[in-house]
């Protein structure tokens, strides 16, 4: 680049000389080829704090802040052969402060190419130093923080990526030399980018939610939170964006969870650490007739009072100390039927919250409780005359023989057959044997009275366990034809006569042997 001519630099205005010279906040100056400053302006005063006569023959490299730097400038400039070179130096003052300066200047050569001086401007550039100072070390800053965060942020200017964090690299996998060539949509889904679009158009500022598309192609979830910022004079959208895929399959999981808990069979209660229900699903108001919405906001002991308070107070005890508890209760349903009721009582545990809740889960056993009882019933009792059956006979028998050894007492056994009853289940069919069983069976009981325990021991066989008589004999025994009644539904045409083959016995308490030799024999009668 050639210099003005000297006519030029001579047709310059004084006044502007002046300003040049006096006026500006620029100094000129000229340094010679041994690093003294042979010549400044008069207003370098205004900038150094030392005169123009103090200056003038001073070691250029004494005016530095750090005077070992001047070579590396001096380098710089000599580097620029006669062309103009911006160099920012700390420079030092007269009273010892420091201060930033702007250097602008041009190397002087001798015909031989060696250096024979600079020429220059120095600008005190401290104000806007700081400046930037403070911009960069706020981008550092803020660089440091947004590298840490988890959540991705980039900066886009007008949908031009211009700035991103490693958090947005790892996110949709692609470096940042690529990141900084692509623009915002283009780690949108295509089928989202018109709302992007239209959001960024709208200044839009709260979250929304568009889905991802990675580096691979694959698409996931997002939300995203954009606000229009500056950056300098640029108009800039400074945007996070969440990955939603972890937060959407756990809210699938409990969306799920929730269903399942809902349709279940089972009653299901979450109460607090108060013991206050908090929740039921539909199943409860259906086992325990209490409608969800009376049922949320009470405690267990209102729901469960009478006689499942002395168990609500166990289970409350066992939770308590840490442990589950299981258990059956009887209640009362609303319209007074008897309801059994399982109940597994538990702690919920819930990662990273201190709060305490307990899990009720309630199960309707009331069929199955009949149904053990009635099993229970069968094994025990004749299914036609529902009379002791032999197992419950022997049963009940040893105990009576124990009670009359610790008592001294004797126990009074009677053996009952009904003659001719196989003829009449041949002439007549087992309907009317089944019949004559039944009610030679009520006969028995009322003949054997509160003290007596009348037995079906198998077939027309009965065993009656009667009180024992002061004397007794065979004339003590009841003698009321019973056994000659008939049923009032049987035609006269087909009536027959039976009658009881009657065997009794005195079971002295010594008689351990007779429970073995029942059960081995076929026949009461040929037992004894």
């Amino acid at each position: 680049m050639g210099h003005p001519p000297d006519s030029a630099v001579e047709q310059i205005p004084a006044e502007l000389r002046r300003a040049l010279l006096l006026d500006l906040p620029d100094a000129l100056y000229s340094i010679d080829a041994k690093g003294r400053i042979s010549w400044v302006s008069p207003n370098a005063a205004a900038i150094w704090g030392w005169s123009r006569d103090e200056l003038t023959g001073m070691e250029a490299a004494s005016i530095y802040a750090h005077p070992e730097e001047r070579g590396q400038v001096l380098e710089r400039i000599v580097a620029g052969r006669g062309q103009a070179v911006r160099v920012e130096q700390e420079m030092r003052r007269k009273d010892g402060k420091t201060f930033w300066a702007a250097i602008y200047a041009c190397a002087l050569f001798a015909e031989d190419g060696s250096l024979r001086g600079l020429n220059g401007i120095i600008r005190d550039v401290s104000e806007h130093w700081r400046t930037r100072k403070t911009l960069e070390d706020s981008e550092d800053r803020f660089r440091r923080l947004s590298d840490v965060a988890t959540e991705a942020i980039c900066i886009h200017f007008e949908g031009k990526i211009i700035d991103m964090n490693k958090a947005f690299e790892t996110l949709f996998a692609y470096g940042r030399e690529e990141l900084l060539t692509m623009w915002a949509w283009d780690v949108i889904d295509p089928r989202d980018i018109p709302l992007a679009k239209s959001m960024v158009a709208q200044q839009y500022e709260a979250p929304y939610e568009v889905r991802g598309i990675r580096k691979d192609g694959a698409v996931f979830p997002m939300e995203i939170y954009s606000k229009h910022s500056r950056m300098g004079e640029k108009s800039v959208r400074v945007t996070s964006i969440r990955d939603l895929t972890q937060s959407k399959k756990a809210a699938d999981s409990v969306r799920l969870l929730s269903q399942a808990v809902e349709q279940s069979p089972v009653a299901v209660a979450v109460l607090g650490a108060d013991g206050i229900v908090e929740y039921v699903n539909s199943a409860h108001a259906r086992m325990t007739g209490h409608a969800s919405a009376d049922t949320v906001g009470r405690t267990l002991a209102e729901l469960y009072p009478g006689q499942a308070r002395e168990a609500l107070d166990d289970l409350w005890q066992k939770l308590a100390a840490g442990t589950e508890w299981r258990g059956e209760i009887s209640v009362r349903r609303q319209g007074g039927a008897i309801h059994w009721q399982q109940i597994h009582a538990s702690k919920v545990a819930t990662p990273g919250d201190d709060s305490t809740h307990y899990l009720i889960q309630i199960e309707d056993i009331t069929i199955r409780k009949e149904q053990e009882r009635k099993l229970k019933h069968q094994a025990l009792f004749d299914g036609l005359t529902d009379l002791p059956n032999r197992v419950q006979a022997l049963d009940r028998l040893s105990a009576e023989i124990d009670a009359a050894r610790l008592r001294e007492s004797k126990v009074a056994l009677l053996f009952v057959d009904l003659d001719e009853f196989k003829a009449i289940n041949d002439s007549l069919g087992h309907e009317y044997g089944d019949e004559l069983l039944v009610l030679a069976s009520e006969r028995l009981r009322k003949a054997a009275g509160s003290g007596g325990v009348v037995a079906r021991f198998g077939g027309d066989e009965f065993l009656v366990n009667c009180a024992v008589p002061s004397a007794p004999t065979s004339s003590t025994w009841p003698t009321s034809p019973w056994w000659r009644s008939r049923p009032e539904s049987w035609p006269e045409s087909r009536f027959c006569c039976v009658g009881p083959i009657r065997n009794w016995a005195m079971c002295l308490p010594t008689a351990s042997s007779l429970r073995p030799r029942l059960a081995a024999s076929s026949s009461p009668s040929a037992a004894w």
